[in-house]
This record gives C-alpha cells, structure tokens and sequence, in this order.
C-alpha cells in the first residue's frame, strides 16, 4: 500500500497541471448538472411554495344582494372561512381584460397577495391608478407609467385611461390561460367614486366575487359550497382554483423535466469526454509500466495507484463543483417559475447537493475504472516486444479497407481511426462516441422544436377549430339572443352555441363537459377515433380522461353533474381532442356531449326563456370561426 500511495503522489505532484486540467473539467461539467438538478427542483415546487408564501385563495364565489345569492357576512362567517377579500369586476368593451376593484383592501394583501415585479401597490384615493398582471404588461407591453386605456360599459362605452404604477404576480394569473380566460387590470377603490365608476357598479354586468381561504385549504372546499347551498336553498357560482392550480404546476413540471433531461445530456457528454481524458492518461502512464515492474510494482498496484489519482482528483472536483452549483443557484429557475419563484437568489439546496456530490464521485470513479480496464498494465514485468510497439490498427479501418474506396479517402480513414500507442495513442471510440451523442442531442432537439412549431402552427391539432369565442356579460347571461347578429354578420362562416363549461364525475375522476350544437355551418371537437355524439345517451371522451375511467369505445360509463343531476348511463362513441376552455378541459381531458334537455346547463336555442343554464353557475357560450373577436 506505500508503494501505490507513494506512486500516485509523485505522479499528482508531477502532472499536476493535467490532473488540475481534469479536477477543473469535473468541476464545470459536475457544478452545471448539479445547478440543473437543483433548478429543476426548485422549479417543480416553486409555484406551490409562491400559493404558501402569497396566501392563495382556496375558493372564489359569486356574492351580493340578487335573490339566490349569498351576501359577503354569511359566508365571512362559515367555519370553514379562515380569511376573506372582496372584488368586484366591472363591464368593459375589452376583449382581453376585465377592470376590478378590491372592495375591503384585503384582496391583493390578505388573500391572492401581490408579489410586485415592478412598480408600487395602488393608492386608495387615486382614481387614476391601475395595477397590472405580468401576463397583462407583457400581451399589452406595458410598464410601470404607461397608459392604459379601458372602455368601461355602464351603457354606451366610456372611455378611461389611467396609469399604470405597479406590475404584479398573484395566485390565478398564471399560465396556462385557457381559451375564454381575460386578465385583470385592478383599479384603485377611488374610481368606484367617481361618477363613471358609480354608474358602472350599479349597471348589469357587475360582479361581486368573495376570495376566501380556508382552514383546511381545498379539503375544506367540499363542505363550504355545502354549507353556501343550504344558506341559498341552491348552487351557487363558484370557483375551486384546484384544477387552475394543477395545471399551472404541471406546466412548471415540463420545464423541470426539461431541466433534468438538460442534466442527463451534460452528464453524458461530460462522462465520454472524461473517459478520454482518463483513457488518455492511461496510455501515457503506460510507458512506465515496465519500469515501475522492474522495480517490483505488480499490475494490481499500478491499477490501484491509477485509481488513487482518479479519487483525489474526483474529490477535488466534486467540492469545487458544489460551490459553483451554488454560485450558479441565482440563474435558475427559468420562465414563469422563476416569477412564481418566491425567494430569488441564492439557494443552498442541500440533497440535491449532497446527491449531487455523491454521485459525481461515483460516476469519475466509474470511469475512471473503465479507463483503468483499458490500459490496464499486463505483465508488468515483462519488457514490451518489438511487435507490441507497432500501430495497433483500427477494427473500423480494416472494415473500410475491404470496401472499394477511392485510395487517398481510404487511406485518410485509416489513419484518422488509428488509435496509436503510448503518447500517441488517441482514445478513438469515445471520440466518436461523444460525436454521435452530440448529434444524436442536436438531431432530438430540432425534431421536438419542429414538432412543436407544427402543433402551435395547426390550432385543430389541439382542439380549436374556431376563431373567435364569445361569452356572457356575466355568469348568468343568454346568450341565445346574440344568434340573429352572429346570422347576419357576412364575417362569421360558422358558429355554435351551447355550454362549454359544464363539470362532470364518474367515480372520483372530475372533467370538464362541452355541450354544444352548430347552427351555421360546421364547429366540431376533433376526432381521433370513432365519431362524434348523434345522440342523447352518447359521449366523447378525451385520451386522458378515457384512461382515467378505464373506458373505451363502445362501453357505457355512467356520469354525473355534481348538485345538477344524478348518474347517467352514457355510452363512449369516440376519442377526441376538446379545446382548452377551461381548467378542467386541458388536453386530452374533457367530455363532448349532444346538446339535448337532459343537461340543465346547456341552453339550446329551442329552450323555454328564461334558460336554465345558470344552474351551478355554468355559463353559456358562443363559438364562432372565421369571425371577428368581438362577434
């Protein structure tokens, strides 16, 4: 054991500026897969910490003085309510935002707090004012000072420009939007005040909606719209941010696994290029092998003095790697999880340090071991003879001499795949191994941008086959009278009407439900197999949720409206893609049904007025293609 210490010492002190080249490339390649590794942990829960740290709403519910609502006091006063924040949305000729006020001041500051990205809080006597989301600055291009103008709807359209003094993040603003998702532009309690601002409170379209948190977070969900229903006799309009939280969590989770998948790649490109290194190392030491056995140094000892160097060298590089994994902490996460992201900066995330550090260490050792097999000293004590100190030739280059090459391409393959000896030897394999990996890295990454170009570029792919989608004023609102303009506009090719939110459940799988019916030309989900509903007692099913009910095509499911109507035997007639309206209709989840009586919430243009859609709070809505916006 003196010997193999005293050997790998002298070998250290002798190359050390090689053994420092390798100690330092561990350090970069090991520091930038542990930053990955760690960023996309923080990036996996970084939304979920920003609901803690921000005081995220669990429910939001429609409240005020109409006959079937509940008034702020009695849900205030529910057990289940730990804290409660009110808003009050206004009408607005916008397409792409709604204008609210935080009524009690505690919206933004108790519950849905704001993290500020730029700018200030509004100035309650500043009629004036706005505070933006980031999703709304960045579609607007707006910053801290700029105008904004809104077209408040009282009556005839009025128009209000204000300032906008601060840029924010908050719970329920974050992506993915859905189809019929507008962004908010909050307005200071001051323009409730002012004229405009009286008259629009006290017009139709005005919504009053109650943020609440509750004790036992969404388990306490349940029995709240329990207790709520038994206060009003009825369903009321409500909001669990539930599903609205899952997919903004799932959308984080892709780019953590991007990261992790980044991670992987540096891991390998790192592991081939340190074989080389090592294996190259190994070659050199080899001319000393019959020397070092001359002097009584056995194979075994030579191996264990190669993997000494390697240790040290391994240990050294994974300290350093940690420190800069560390250093490197403050550049992750990326995108919308880094403004979720609720303590920027540097992170020391332990275990994934620690893991890290760990097997970073394995992997040099692994490799440095196979390394070692390569160049493994046999019989040490032997002198090398005269035909082991030829040109080994390559097995590649003795394929491609068979083959009829031109000579001068024949030869120059040959020689670049002569791997050499000694100091000259060239560790070939893992040269071309790294190259392939590269290409192999390069070819996966334009294939999936390419790919996910044409799926953006193709909107029927995912479900939209519409241009325009028009809602309700407000939750309640028939929007059966807008068909004879929809009719008679030259620019509408084809519409649909019908409810796009209905919510089901069969066992414990919740999804969202579509129920429409084309009146001017064709609007239909796209189909994947089997065929759209032709009748009453017949369901489309998305992928995911047909694999989450264990289904198919030709089986019958039995489903139900939560508070709306008991199960129904519904029988699955095709696989389809829903546009994503709503939290609960991502892709490959949601249900497509018939328009038909047997749905409370869908309101056909045959319906007895006033519709029943209002039921649970669902909202009728319009599709349109080849329309304008604001059909």
């Amino acid at each position: 054991m003196t010997s193999v210490l005293l050997h790998a010492r002298a070998d250290l002190r002798a190359r050390w500026s090689r053994w420092l080249g390798v100690a330092l490339l561990i350090a970069v390649v090991g520091g930038a897969v542990i930053a990955l590794g760690a960023g996309a942990r923080r990036t996996d829960t970084a939304y979920a910490r920003f609901l803690r740290a921000e005081r995220a709403a669990d429910v939001e519910l429609f409240v005020g003085t109409d006959p079937g609502l509940p008034t702020p006091s009695q849900i205030e006063g529910l057990p289940q309510v730990a804290a409660s924040a009110g808003v009050l949305s206004l009408p607005a000729a916008e397409p792409d935002l709604v204008p609210a006020v935080a009524t009690d001041g505690r919206y933004g500051r108790d519950v849905n707090r704001f993290k500020f990205l730029a700018g200030r809080p509004l100035r309650a006597d500043r009629a004036d004012e706005s505070v933006v989301g980031f999703l709304l600055a960045e579609r607007r291009h707006l910053h801290v000072g700029s105008p904004l103008t809104i077209h408040v709807v009282p009556g005839a359209p009025s128009t209000v420009t204000l300032r906008v003094v601060g840029i924010e993040a908050a719970p329920t603003e974050f992506p993915p939007r859905t189809a019929t998702d507008t962004l908010t532009a909050y307005l200071s309690p001051a323009f409730l005040d002012t004229p405009l601002g009286a008259e629009a409170m006290a017009g139709p379209g005005t919504n009053h909606f109650l943020a609440l948190r509750l004790h036992g977070g969404a388990r306490d969900a349940a029995p709240l719209l329990t207790s709520v229903q038994q206060l009003t006799g009825g369903p009321v309009g409500s909001t669990t941010l539930t599903d609205q939280t899952a997919n903004v969590e799932r959308s984080m989770r892709l780019q953590a696994v991007a990261l992790w998948l980044m991670a992987g790649f540096t891991s390998v490109v790192g592991a081939v290029v340190l074989l080389q290194l090592l294996t190259r190392q190994g070659f050199e030491d080899a001319e000393d092998y019959p020397t070092l056995g001359a002097l009584g140094m056995t194979p075994s000892q030579l191996a264990a003095s190669g993997m000494a160097r390697v240790l040290v060298t391994a240990t050294a590089g994974a300290v350093a790697a940690g420190v800069l994994a560390w250093v490197a902490s403050p550049l992750l996460p990326l995108g919308t999880a880094r403004i979720a992201e609720p303590h920027p900066g540097l992170a020391f995330d332990a275990a994934a340090i620690s893991a890290g550090l760990a097997g970073l260490v394995a992997l040099v050792a692994f490799v440095g071991a196979v390394a070692q097999l390569r160049t493994a000293p046999r019989g040490a004590h032997r002198r090398l003879r005269a035909d082991e100190t030829a040109t080994p030739s390559s097995s590649l280059g003795k394929v491609l001499s068979l083959a009829r090459l031109p000579l001068a391409l024949g030869i120059g393959a040959r020689l670049a795949l002569q791997r050499g000896r000694g100091r000259t030897a060239v560790p070939v394999r893992t040269t071309l191994t790294a190259t392939a990996v590269g290409i192999g890295a390069l070819a996966a990454a334009v294939t999936f941008g390419a790919s996910l170009s044409h799926l953006l570029d193709t909107p029927q792919l995912y479900g939209v086959t519409y241009d325009a989608h028009v809602m309700g004023s407000d939750m309640f609102a028939d929007v059966r009278p807008a068909v004879p303009v929809v009719q008679s506009d030259p620019d509408v090719s084809a519409f649909a009407i019908g409810s796009t939110g209905g919510t089901m459940q069969a066992g414990k799988v919740t999804f969202g439900a579509q129920a429409t019916t084309s009146i001017g030309g064709s609007i239909e989900p796209t189909v994947i197999e089997g065929r759209l509903p032709t009748a009453p007692d017949e369901i489309l099913l998305g992928s995911k949720t047909m694999r989450d009910l264990h289904t198919g095509l030709g089986r019958t499911v039995s489903v139900a409206m939560p508070d709306v109507t008991g199960p129904m035997p519904l029988r699955v007639v095709g696989r389809g893609v829903l546009p994503p309206i709503d939290d609960t209709q991502q892709l490959g989840r949601g249900v497509g049904l018939l328009l038909n009586r047997r749905f409370p919430w869908a309101c056909s243009p045959a319906s007895p007025s006033p519709c029943s859609s209002s039921l649970g709070g669902q909202r009728n809505r319009l599709r349109g293609v080849g329309g304008r916006a604001g059909a």
